[in-house]
């Protein structure tokens, strides 16, 4: 007698038999499921957090991967919260903080977190136990940006971690303070890479020294931003390759040696009003510099880079004494061998002005105003004031202090402007250091009071990005960098356009531009510019809007460039009423002479 089991399994059987047959049969086969782990946990990467949470409902099968998943990161769940203190959204990062919580709890015991990301508005406790949690998983990757009421201090928990490889800690306000040198150096054992933003180090000198030769032994990338109280800082770390140093304000010296260090960025750092302040970089396998928007040192000293390929210069605009001009020098010199160079905008300014005197060719121009001393001062305070404002930690007595100097100054520049000549026969030097407060890296090469910056050969470049306002005075400074590239093979300008600033525009029924001043100068430059001319092979200039004195360049390029294979001229948008005239320029530009029969222009 056949029992009931058997008899299920022989209808099962039957069942099996005939979906062989059937023409549907691929079709219903869960092809996914049958996946390995590994293959489903990658494609699961590619979901939403919420997504991934949701499959575990499907089958004990989709339990399991949801258990075992090791890539956690719960920043698609909502944007970061506001810096408010309502109550609504405090109780909402509460749960989403109790929800990582209770996934981290829920987990299989035997998988470990590969990565961890998640951002929550919480309290330092919250902060601490979930970050246990993840060390208590051995995970290799942790990343948290986290908003709290208070200063809080850094975990400890993270240091003696043996399975962390890439820690990022960010904070949104107000900061985290580091525990002493001597305990951030005992452990991180296999710490690869550190992210560190918005440190405290005030009254805490000894951590300028925790990045010795001696401690994080195998960390390869370290990222510092917003540290407040940080004067000096010296990196020495052996395997070290990628380091980033910004929005370091109050920093005076810096050291940098590593023998693997290849990519260096420095932006927006130091403090440009004290004397004695220094930069010294040894590193003689760095690929990569990047110095951006940075405050200029009085003494700036790199060496031994033989392998360097790409580098980017941008300033700050500030007075210049002598010894911080003899640092320009000394930057320049230590970028020469570059292959890919980038040139902000005040760069070219002042060399511009450096190189008048030399060539005289204008003439009647009015003197740059200088600012007075109580405007940079202004600025700082003002910087501070929007910053500590931002974040709700200013005092009543700043306000107030704030406020007297704010007066003060508006009554010297009332005072003043009753004096000054028509304010349009000025360069607007305001506007360049509000817009693009990079534009002092072009100035440093233009300025007549600045002729002493020597401009090193670039033998090696092969390709360079010029940003400037492209005014009047810059074209000096544009010739000066073109005569320090012989073997330039591209040139990138990007023009900034700064729309307060009067600029004349090229009309050929109007002037001869044979008879302009740019015209004159470029042709006096033909022979000194020789070797630059006979190697350019390609042109681009952005933001071009036929100006006399972009028209004046690219006339002189399309003349002289016997090896020139391109030009191409972006000019943007423009109005219907200006397309016209746009057409008859262009036109007219193509009938230029021209030294290459190689060469084409394109219009964007």
């Amino acid at each position: 007698m056949e029992t009931r089991s058997a008899a299920a399994k022989k209808k099962k059987l039957f069942f099996c038999k005939e979906n062989e047959h059937s023409p549907d049969h691929h079709n219903n086969i869960d092809r996914i499921t049958e996946l390995p782990d590994a293959v489903l946990h990658h494609i699961l990467f590619l979901l939403p957090i919420k997504t991934v949470a949701q499959t575990s409902v499907l089958s004990k099968r989709w339990r399991s991967l949801w258990s075992s998943f090791p890539d956690l990161d719960f920043t698609t769940l909502n944007p970061f919260p506001k810096p408010c203190s309502s109550s609504k959204s405090h109780s909402l990062n509460c749960k989403e903080s109790d929800f990582i919580t209770q996934v981290l709890n829920n987990r299989d015991k035997h998988s470990d977190i590969r990565i961890l990301r998640f951002r929550a508005r919480l309290s330092f406790s919250r902060l601490n136990g979930l970050i246990r949690l993840a060390i208590r998983h051995k995970v290799q990757v942790l990343d948290v940006e986290v908003f709290t009421e208070d200063y809080f201090n850094f975990p400890r928990c993270v240091i003696a971690s043996d399975s962390l490889r890439v820690f990022k800690l960010k904070s949104r306000r107000p900061g985290f303070r580091l525990p002493p040198s001597s305990v951030m150096t005992s452990g991180f054992r296999s710490l690869q890479s550190l992210s560190l933003s918005r440190i405290s180090l005030c009254n805490q000198p000894s951590l300028s020294d925790m990045f010795s030769e001696s401690s994080f032994l195998l960390l390869k990338k370290l990222s510092l931003d917003t540290c407040f109280g940080l004067k000096h800082l010296r990196v020495g770390c052996r395997a070290l390759q990628d380091l980033t140093l910004e929005n370091c304000f109050e920093l005076q010296g810096l050291d940098v040696s590593g023998s693997k260090l290849e990519r260096l960025r420095i932006a927006k750092c130091f403090d440009g009003y004290i004397e004695k302040s220094w930069v010294k970089i040894d590193a003689p396998r760095l690929g990569v510099v990047l110095w951006e928007h940075n405050a200029l040192s009085d003494n700036i000293c790199i060496e031994n880079l033989s392998y360097l390929h790409k580098a980017s210069i941008g300033l700050l605009h500030e007075d210049i004494s002598v010894a911080k001009l003899q640092s320009v020098s000394n930057l320049f010199s230590a970028l020469s061998l570059a292959h890919c160079l980038t040139l902000e905008s005040n760069c070219i300014e002042n060399c511009s002005y450096g190189v008048r005197e030399a060539f005289s060719v204008h003439s009647d121009e009015v003197p740059v105003e200088v600012f007075p001393p109580c405007y940079k001062y202004f600025c700082i305070l003002l910087f501070y004031f929007y910053f500590y404002f931002f974040y709700g930690i200013v005092s009543n007595a700043f306000n107030k202090t704030l406020m007297c100097f704010y007066k003060n100054y508006i009554q010297q520049k009332s005072s003043e402007q009753k004096e000054m000549p028509n304010r349009d026969t000025f360069p607007h030097e305001e506007n360049d250091l509000y817009m693009h407060g990079n534009f002092f890296c072009v100035q440093i090469l233009s300025n007549n009071n600045y002729f002493a910056v020597y401009l090193h050969q670039f033998s090696n470049l092969k390709s360079l990005e010029l940003h400037t306002g492209f005014k009047k005075n810059n074209v000096p400074g544009l010739a000066s960098i073109f005569r320090s590239c012989p073997m330039l093979h591209t040139l990138i300008l990007n023009i900034i356009n700064d729309f307060k600033t009067e600029r004349r525009q090229w009309n050929k029924d109007l002037w001869e531009m044979s008879n302009s001043e740019e015209e004159k100068y470029w042709e006096s430059q033909t022979l000194n510019l020789k070797l630059f001319l006979h190697h350019l092979k390609i042109v681009k200039i952005l933001g071009f809007l036929e100006c006399e004195n972009e028209v004046s360049l690219a006339k002189f390029l399309l003349k002289h460039g016997k090896a020139l294979e391109e030009m191409i001229l972006s000019t943007g948008h423009c109005k219907a009423r200006h397309s016209l005239q746009r057409q008859k320029i262009r036109s007219q530009m193509m009938g230029f002479s021209w030294a290459s029969s190689n060469a084409k222009i394109t219009f964007h």
